[in-house]
């Protein structure tokens, strides 16, 4: 008879069950395990320290020898490293890491007594990548200023103003019959109060300049201390040029029906670090629009086109790379009707003004680069006719144009600097040249003044120096020795501009102490004529162009230069034209800065975008800078923030505003600066960081219609609130050498810690489970062991006893005994 039919099946069930149990054998094996874990190693050392290739034999100088590759900031990456950690093949590799643990806890690790140590840690490591997967896929960090206090100003017949508490910020308020204008004058974040119950205490300090046509008073405002305020008034005393009110006027206030007052600022916003965002608005509207974009890059540099951008040497062969992003509007946008793209990135750039062949009035213009032996270059941009910018290097290469050959004969003269000294006292007038700098030759010795008990050595020469009010002038540093002290003294050529110095610098100023001018010697200095060390000449024909050279010890040679031609100056140093333009256009570009000048510690904060505006049918292109926060307008911005809007005029005549920034989200309740605290150590603070032991932010959040209880947030003392953990980032350091006194504003860094808590459990049962293996596992094995042996002992015996005398006593059935259970 034939055989059943469920026979011919039954050799492939244990074919089946065998493919169904291949998954789990490779997710139980050792090797797998092995395998992801080195998989995992590699790529979060790719992430956090790149690839290092050696460069050297000499391996072990490190880190000249190696070099270091960051993968993840390569184009077609552009990640962060909280990106690169977040991103797809590292989830993967946990998520395998962690379905390997699960199937060989299962199929190989008994849930026994002995094993519980086992079963918590892997148990603890998958809580703990579950925890993590939770922090890092909700974790959102960012940045929120926050400025210390705001004046608001009241005057009759007109609405409340508030003026943000910035030095020089100022406003005008308009009634009928008249215009007052208030300027923040000075702030003092550490004033000490000196009469009254609260003498002694210190508060910070806000002085408001106030004019209305009439009168001109100072009015000074107290944090904390509303009783204090007074007006400071002009007076007729030179010594004092303002006075008390109280004193002058019999009175604390000038006018008592101007009203300022001291207030909190709130910040609501707060900024997402690692983000990008496009605000716009129309112009002459207060609030912005913020359009989040998405995939911008981070690290490199992209442009449609070279004549898009100033290249730097190191990238002249650079390729254009075209973005090609749309930042669409979100909902509700009021501007649905403007489409803008970016177009290009730039990691670290800034405007630049150049001028470019194609002009039409002569404006002489030429651009020279000194490279040396060791690659070290130095780019000069030189303007003839401009006083301003018709020399570099301190002076040493300068650029004359000329008009006939005969002024050529003139530039080749040589007439040495020379001081006119003389003492009254003595009847003594002499001239005598500088041949000697102590910048020079630091051993140069003082010279007599014959006749006389002075002295004198000329430190160094500066001239053509460009003050901030346009004047130039020429100095000689002289340090001049006299019968009773020693000083220094800036001899102008414009002596009314001649000063004394000190020789010692102040140590809290960082600065020199003025003198009264000594009068028994006086000097004039006379600056020298002569060519430059490096002198370009233009002209007479506007393709004529020569180089100059006259450096010490040798004659003066005049040679043509052409654009491309290298001239050997010797020391292994030549100078190169790379540009020339008789009548140049003005054309301003993003200046990208080579990597090699780069700061790292600057991020994003010179990046700029290139975006296109695109409006009924007609495209604007712009380079948009990058703000670190957004503010509501000038007066809002911080000291050291910038706040520059970009204007794109429209087709219909409507100005739009738009600024490249951070994106920004809502904090939980708006909060504000109570106070800010500096704790330094012993010396107070001396402008580096390490002098200050901690800053601290006593900040508050509005709770209802009421600001919250007194929180004390520092580096190392973060507070919560409203599911987000507040920390010390920045602050306003004081700038002595400006008189800025700093400390108007901190800066508190904003995150939120969502499945910390889950991570610290997985930790910490990882952790118990490593305790249990190592220390509490050993101890049960070693009672069970002893049991064993106890009992293998008593039933040797037994059997000894039962066996009869002369048997051969193998002992293999507690030897077997004891190995099953150990």
């Amino acid at each position: 008879m034939g055989q059943p039919e469920t026979s011919a099946i039954k050799p492939s069930q244990p074919h089946s069950r065998s493919l169904i149990r291949v998954p789990f054998d490779v997710f139980s094996s050792v090797w797998t395990g092995i395998v992801l874990l080195v998989l995992l190693f590699i790529y979060s050392s790719i992430g956090s320290a790149g690839l290092w290739l050696p460069v050297s034999v000499n391996i072990f100088n490190f880190p000249d020898a190696w070099l270091q590759l960051h993968i993840r900031q390569y184009r077609g990456f552009e990640m962060t490293e909280f990106e690169w950690f977040h991103w797809w093949p590292f989830k993967t590799l946990i998520a395998l890491i962690c379905l390997t643990l699960v199937v060989t806890t299962l199929r190989r690790i008994p849930f026994k007594v002995i094993n519980y140590g086992v079963w918590m840690i892997h148990t603890g490591i998958i809580i703990l990548a579950i925890g993590s997967v939770w922090y890092f896929g909700t974790k959102v960090e960012g940045q929120a200023p926050i400025l210390r206090r705001t004046v608001v100003i009241q005057v009759p017949g007109a609405a409340p103003v508030r003026l943000p508490a910035v030095p020089g910020n100022s406003t005008t308020v308009q009634t009928a019959d008249r215009i007052y204008a208030f300027q923040i004058s000075e702030i003092d974040p550490s004033w000490e109060i000196l009469s009254g119950d609260d003498a002694g205490k210190r508060a910070y300090a806000i002085s408001v300049t106030v004019q209305d046509g009439q009168d001109f008073f100072v009015r000074q405002l107290l944090a904390g201390y509303p009783q204090y305020t007074e007006d400071m008034v002009r007076t007729d005393n030179p010594e004092q040029p303002m006075a008390r009110a109280v004193k002058v006027l019999g009175k604390p206030l000038v006018n008592e029906d101007i009203t300022l007052s001291l207030d909190y600022q709130p910040q609501k916003y707060f900024h997402v670090v690692d983000s990008w965002a496009l605000y716009l608005r129309e112009q002459g509207s207060s609030e912005w629009v913020q359009r989040p974009i998405e995939g911008l890059p981070r690290y490199n540099d992209y442009f449609a086109d070279r004549s898009h951008v100033w290249l730097p040497p190191d990238m002249a062969g650079a390729r254009p790379n075209l973005l090609d992003m749309v930042v669409k509007p979100i909902k509700d946008d009021p501007y649905q009707d403007i489409d803008v793209w970016i177009t290009g990135y730039l990691r670290y750039a800034f405007m630049d003004q150049r001028r470019l062949p194609g002009g039409n009035v002569l404006d002489p213009t030429a651009v020279v680069v000194l490279r040396s032996s060791d690659g070290r270059t130095s780019r000069a941009e030189l303007v003839a006719l401009d006083p301003n910018n018709n020399s570099a290097l301190e002076g040493n290469l300068v650029f004359q144009w000329i008009m006939t050959e005969e002024q050529l004969d003139t530039i080749m003269e040589v007439q040495p600097p020379a001081l006119t000294i003389s003492v009254p006292q003595a009847s003594i007038e002499i001239t005598e040249p500088v041949t000697q700098l102590v910048s020079g030759d630091p051993d140069t010795p003082f010279i007599p003044i014959e006749g006389s008990e002075f002295s004198y050595r000329v430190r160094f020469l500066q001239d053509g120096l460009v003050l901030e009010n346009g004047d130039v002038i020429s100095v000689a540093a002289v340090e001049i020795n006299t019968p009773d002290s020693s000083f220094l003294r800036w001899v102008c050529d414009d002596p009314s501009r001649t000063r004394d110095m000190s020789l010692d610098v102040d140590a809290q100023t960082g600065h020199m102490e003025t003198l009264p001018l000594d009068e028994r010697i006086v000097m004039a200095y006379a600056p020298g004529h002569g060519p430059a060390p490096m002198t370009l000449v233009g002209g007479p024909e506007e393709s004529s162009l020569r180089l100059m050279t006259s450096f010490a010890g040798q004659e003066i040679r005049l040679q043509p230069i052409e654009i491309g031609s290298s001239i050997d100056l010797g020391a292994g140093v030549a100078l190169v034209l790379t540009e020339y333009a008789p009548r140049p256009r003005i054309e301003v570009r993003p200046a990208i800065i080579p990597r090699s000048q780069r700061n790292r510690d600057a991020r994003e904060q010179f990046s700029m975008i290139r975006a296109e505006v695109n409006y009924r049918g007609t495209m604007q292109p712009v380079w948009l800078p990058f703000h670190m926060f957004i503010f509501q307008d000038a007066g809002h911005s911080l000291p050291r923030m910038g706040f520059q809007p970009t204007v794109v005029h429209l087709p219909d005549g409507k100005h739009l505003e738009l600024i490249f920034g951070r994106r920004r989200l809502e904090l939980p309740a708006p909060v504000v600066l109570e106070d800010f605290v500096m704790d330094t150590h012993v010396g107070g603070f001396t402008g580096q960081a390490v002098s200050v032991l901690n800053w601290i932010s006593l900040i508050r959040f509005q709770v209802q219609d009421d600001w919250g209880e007194q929180l004390h947030v520092s580096v190392n003392n973060p507070q919560e609130f409203g599911g987000f953990s507040y920390f010390q980032s920045q602050w306003d350091p004081p700038d002595p050498q400006s008189n800025y006194r700093g400390m108007n504003y901190t800066v508190l860094g904003v995150g939120n810690r969502h499945g910390v808590n889950v991570q610290l459990a997985g930790t910490c049962l990882a952790v118990l489970g490593m305790i249990y293996a190592f220390y509490i596992k050993p101890v049960i094995k070693r009672r069970r062991q002893q049991a064993v042996y106890a009992r293998a002992s008593a039933e040797r015996a037994a059997s000894r006893r039962a066996q009869p005398a002369g048997a051969l006593d193998l002992e293999l059935e507690p030897v077997a005994t004891l190995k099953e259970q150990t």
